[in-house]
């Protein structure tokens, strides 16, 4: 993070440097700050900086954009779901004015709505919205492409948490099977999934596997992953709440 406010600071005192440059390590600095666990402070930081690139690109420049679209994220992220669906909403009349439907952009924006949907209580619309996005996303993307496979897991999270832990770990299973085949075993999505199934198959009744697939988890994210990133800390959180025999899922609603 220092390295990169270091840069931001050189390329701000020099002169004649074009405004993208600028913006993208604003960006990237915004992005770990969210990563690192201040997502309010990152939601804040990508709301800024959408105003700057529109004022010097434009509102469909893809640098506003996507700027736009990581402020709804951490929003999200930071908790306020309902407020995450309401900036996502006219972002995605945007990406299909722009991109149409079957871009990439448009079908993750889909599933962001679908997933803070969910996690704002409307387990039941999430599931229909993320079932129809997947077979729309298989068909323009194909089957293997990373937002399919996130898709099938935002997909499974919901069956679980709509009461079908079983079929959740069945979904998901099947994920981790995939990822590990296209991005390998200690691949942050992986690794993601594998969280998600051991808490599934914890909220099925099978605790005692589940703090076992638990604490490999955590093992091999301390290869890969930082102590501060959320992912880390997150699987962490799980495993103390299920070895002290505390909830599978974290109070207030979030994901893991």
């Amino acid at each position: 993070m220092s390295a990169l406010q270091g840069i931001l600071n050189r390329l701000q005192d020099a002169h004649g440097t074009p405004p993208s440059e600028i913006f993208a390590v604003r960006h990237q600095i915004s992005y770990f700050i969210g990563e690192s666990g201040n997502q309010a402070e990152a939601a804040s930081q990508f709301n800024i900086l959408a105003r700057d690139t529109e004022d010097v690109f434009g509102p469909d420049h893809d640098d506003t954009l996507s700027a736009r679209r990581q402020h709804a994220h951490f929003t999200g992220e930071a908790g306020d779901y309902a407020d995450a669906v309401r900036l996502l909403q006219p972002l995605l009349a945007d990406y299909v004015r722009l991109l149409g439907h079957d871009h990439p952009h448009t079908l993750a924006t889909r599933r962001s709505i679908a997933w803070f949907t969910g996690l704002g209580g409307n387990v039941p619309a999430a599931t229909t919205q993320l079932s129809e996005l997947l077979r729309d996303a298989s068909l323009a993307l194909g089957e293997d492409e990373p937002h399919v496979l996130a898709i099938r897991g935002a997909l499974a999270h919901f069956t679980g948490r709509a009461g079908r832990p079983g079929e959740a770990v069945q979904l998901l299973d099947s994920l981790r099977r995939d990822r590990e085949r296209l991005l390998g075993a200690l691949h942050p999505h992986t690794l993601v999934t594998r969280q998600q199934l051991a808490l599934f198959t914890a909220q099925a009744g099978l605790r005692s596997e589940a703090i076992t697939q638990l604490e490999q988890v955590v093992a091999d994210m301390d290869q890969v992953l930082d102590a501060a990133h959320t992912h880390r800390r997150s699987a962490e959180n799980a495993l103390d709440r299920l070895k002290n025999g505390g909830p599978v899922w974290p109070q207030g609603g979030g994901w893991a």
